[in-house]
């Protein structure tokens, strides 16, 4: 069986996106290391819930998380040159949350911060929400501009970073899958 170029570049930029995710962690982790940042759990405010409830709570973020980058970025795959599809992308998990990869990587950052215990990696993970948050505001009007009222009917009906779970996990227990309509 051959693979086609798409399907390779598919494979190609799915990779890259979680390379670079890591990418940041790491650099996230170096940084505290470096600053001798002090440990998640030594902050005061932190302290009203066992340490092990931080690292499954980080563990259970990553394992939700990380095939939502992977599904976002695949779904996204097929549309063409970046910023330049000729239709909105509002099916499959587009239809239950508008911006999968920038909270995708928002959540990864911060589970993996809190897996670890490193309060450099969870500013880093703030500062990804606020960087993705601004970058939103400039693609929504970019959105609202290019695709008009099937749009503005879109983003009434699927938040901005976070999926409905509930929805999507009625749907995928009854095999409701959300396709492009031709």
């Amino acid at each position: 069986m051959k693979t086609e170029p798409s399907n390779i570049k598919l494979i190609f930029t799915i990779t890259a996106a979680l390379v670079w995710t890591w990418l940041y962690i790491i650099i996230a982790l170096a940084i505290g290391q470096l600053t001798g940042s002090p440990k998640l759990t030594s902050l005061p405010i932190l302290n009203l819930f066992p340490v092990y409830l931080y690292h499954v709570l980080g563990i259970i973020l990553l394992i939700t998380w990380l095939p939502i980058i992977v599904v976002g970025i695949y779904t996204l795959g097929h549309r063409g040159v970046v910023g330049m599809s000729g239709h909105l992308i509002n099916y499959g998990l587009y239809f239950y949350v508008r911006n999968p990869m920038y909270s995708g990587i928002f959540f990864v950052v911060l589970g993996s911060g809190l897996a670890l215990g490193s309060t450099s990696t969870v500013i880093a993970a703030l500062i990804w929400g606020l960087i993705s948050f601004l970058e939103c505001e400039r693609e929504i009007a970019d959105l609202e501009k290019r695709f008009g009222q099937e749009y503005l009917n879109y983003k009434k009906t699927s938040p901005i970073f976070v999926p409905n779970f509930f929805l999507l996990a009625n749907d995928l227990a009854h095999k409701r899958f959300h396709k492009p309509v031709p």
